[in-house]
């Protein structure tokens, strides 16, 4: 698999450019973590988008800079243990439509 850089959620949504390298916050996505994700409403946008990330391997710390929250908030939304404030919906939807257009 690919593993896609730092800053690359941003890059993709941006089309920006420049890859810093990998810190120890991008240790990717576990089996575990991925089959949890699926375990949930694929219906809910914030669970879409942890399925497109971990199949792209975007690293949650990336997803967390890019809506400025927690890596923590991320893996709640990835895992519909929380809804995302209403106020992050509309970019949800907005990075997903970007990702899903884009083919890596």
């Amino acid at each position: 698999m690919t593993c896609l850089h730092s800053g690359q959620m941003t890059n993709q949504l941006k089309g920006a450019g420049g890859d810093p390298p990998l810190t120890a916050m991008d240790i990717g996505y576990t089996k575990r973590l991925v089959d949890r994700i699926k375990e949930q409403d694929t219906s809910l946008p914030w669970v879409q988008l942890g399925l497109i990330c971990a199949e792209r391997e975007i690293p949650v710390s990336h997803v967390s800079e890019f809506f400025g929250v927690t890596r923590q908030t991320v893996y709640n939304w990835f895992l519909n243990e929380t809804k995302p404030q209403e106020r992050y919906l509309n970019k949800i939807r907005e990075a997903i439509e970007k990702l899903r257009k884009k083919s890596f």
